[in-house]
Order: C-alpha cells, then structure tokens, then sequence
C-alpha cells in the first residue's frame, strides 16, 4: 500500500472527480499517467495490475517500441483497461512513431476525446464501441470496426504534414456535433461508407479530393466543400437533405449535378459554375424556400445571375438577393 501511495503521489495526476481514498479502495479504478518511456509504462502497469478504469488522462508520448525485440514490442501493457476518460498518444518525430496497440484490447469506451497525433496504429481497438470527440491529426491509419456514432471528430494534416487518406470508421453511421476533414491527400470519402447524418461537416483544404463518395448520406444540416482544388462532383448528395450548402473556392465545379434534392440555403463564393440546370430538380420546403447567396461569385454576380434566371422564374421559391429579377 506505501508503494501505491508514493507513486499516487510523486508521478500520477489524479483526477478531480475521484479521492484518493476510492482510488485506493477499488481496485477497478487507477488514476492519470503521462508516460514519455516504456519503463514509466511497465511502473505503472505494475502497480495497477487490475485497473479497468483509467481517470482523468492517460497521456503517451514519443514511446517506441523496438519491433527487434518481439517480447517487448507485443507486451500487453493496458489489456485489461476497459475505459478511459481521456487518450492521448502522439509523437514529435519526424517519421511517424509506430505503436503495437494490442494492449488496448479491452478497451470498450472513451468517455471524452482521443487524440492520435503522427501516430501509425494499425490494431488496438477492435472492441472500442463508444466515443465522445475524436483527433485523429498527421498521419493514421487506426482502426475503429465498432463505432458507431460520435460526438466530433476531427481528421487532418498540418501544413507541410499533409496526411494520405484514411479508412478508419467503416461503421461509423452519426456525427452529432462537428465532423472536419482537411488536409488530406484523398480522392474521395469513401472511407466513410455507412455515414448517414452529420450535424455540421467541414471539408477544406484536400487538393486532390473529387468528389464526396459518400453512398448512406442522408441528412446534414451545415455542408462546407472549401478550397478542395480538384472537386468537381456533388452527386452522391442528390438523395440528401441539407440545410445549408457552402461552395468555396472550387475551380474545377462547373456544374451543379447532384445538388441535394432537400436543399434550404446555398452559398456559391468563387464557383466558376457553367451549368445551374441541376437546381430545377430541387424539392422545396413551401414553408422553407430556397435561397442562393452569391459571395465574390468567378464569372462576375451578372454572370451567374443569367444562369439562374431561367430557374427561379420556373419556382419563385427559388430566390438570389443579390439579382435583380427576384420574386
């Protein structure tokens, strides 16, 4: 009990909602770590050998593992861990640290956020059911077969760490806050197969991203397609419902095809648009009408406004503010 107790104090945060007389008297419970070696690891693992609740934060950095030494490289070290209020595991290196994540085997539920930061994972978290905000940041190719549904998350690149793609949730289905995904080198979203309803999506900044791919989407309430260089193709949204629909900086979209059938708001900034047919398809809300806001439109307002002439004096629920000819 002293070891436990020297430890609790001298290299462990505890975290905030637990004393540390419960600490000590279940042995379900163990308290934070932050580990920057595998000897911190083997410590602690040590001494919470039954420890099926992580509180607060478990925190690794910059810990490798020597892929020579196969008895060290596939030491279990949290396998019996089932639940973690925070995970963070990143690296500093330049090349991506790589990490046998076996000793998550157990692991069913992060009841805060995870953080994935130049990390290459590519097991550990098979049995991971639950998730409430998710980073996955330059470079991941983690594996989450049994998530379903998550508050935010976020997958992205930094600038000059541009990340190649991604095929982490396969079943993941809802996003009930924010889902961002930018600077990655994809050409699709076709990792994301069974997603049908984002609250608020962000895609910007992915160079060679074509088009969405996105076969299950059925409802969002904000879409952004921003700074996508390459993005020419909207359709796999056309069976959708969409509340607002930002097109930001996409000079290769010419044309509107695939426009989602429920649509209440679009904003076209700097679209070189040819082609805005796709609009008279659109099923309008009688009680929430369509309207188009051009933002620094390529082609000059004028322009687009000739374009949408023709529609919106088919459907006067159509309007474009800034035309004259509105209904």
């Amino acid at each position: 009990m002293k070891a436990k107790i020297f430890l609790l104090i001298s290299i462990i945060s505890i975290g905030t909602s637990y004393a540390n007389d419960e600490l000590l008297s279940d042995p379900n419970l163990c308290p934070s770590l932050t580990a920057t070696n595998r000897a911190q690891i083997t410590t602690y693992t040590g001494s919470w050998p039954n420890c099926k609740h992580l509180i607060d934060h478990l925190t690794i950095r910059d810990v490798n593992y020597d892929k020579s030494n196969t008895s060290s490289y596939l030491i279990k070290d949290f396998d019996k861990i089932e639940e973690i209020d925070n995970l963070i595991i990143s690296s500093t290196a330049k090349n991506y640290a790589d990490l046998s994540l076996f000793f998550f085997s157990s692991l069913k539920k992060i009841n805060s956020d995870i953080t994935l930061d130049n990390i290459s994972i590519s097991s550990g978290f098979q049995n991971l059911t639950s998730i409430e905000n998710m980073t996955l940041k330059n470079g991941n190719n983690a594996k989450f077969p049994l998530v379903e549904k998550i508050n935010n998350l976020s997958i992205f690149g930094e600038e000059n760490n541009i990340i190649y793609g991604f095929e982490s949730f396969t079943t993941l289905k809802e996003v009930d806050g924010e889902l961002k995904i930018s600077n990655l080198l994809i050409k699709d979203l076709s990792g994301l197969p069974k997603l049908k309803s984002v609250n608020n999506f962000i895609i910007k900044n992915n160079p060679w991203l074509a088009e969405l791919n996105l076969p299950s989407i059925r409802t969002i309430n904000y879409l952004s397609i921003e700074n996508n260089s390459f993005f020419q193709d909207l359709k796999s949204l056309s069976k959708s419902e969409v509340g607002t629909l930002r097109l930001i900086n996409l000079q290769n979209l010419y044309s509107l095809n695939g426009i989602p059938y429920h649509l209440d708001k679009l904003i076209i900034d700097n679209v070189p648009l040819n082609d805005v047919s796709a609009l008279e398809g659109v099923n309008i809300d009688i009680n929430k009408p369509l309207e188009i806001s051009l933002i620094n439109a390529t082609g000059s307002e004028d322009y687009l406004c000739e374009l949408l002439e023709p529609v919106i004096e088919k459907n006067q629920n159509i309007s474009a503010p800034q035309c004259d000819f509105n209904h």
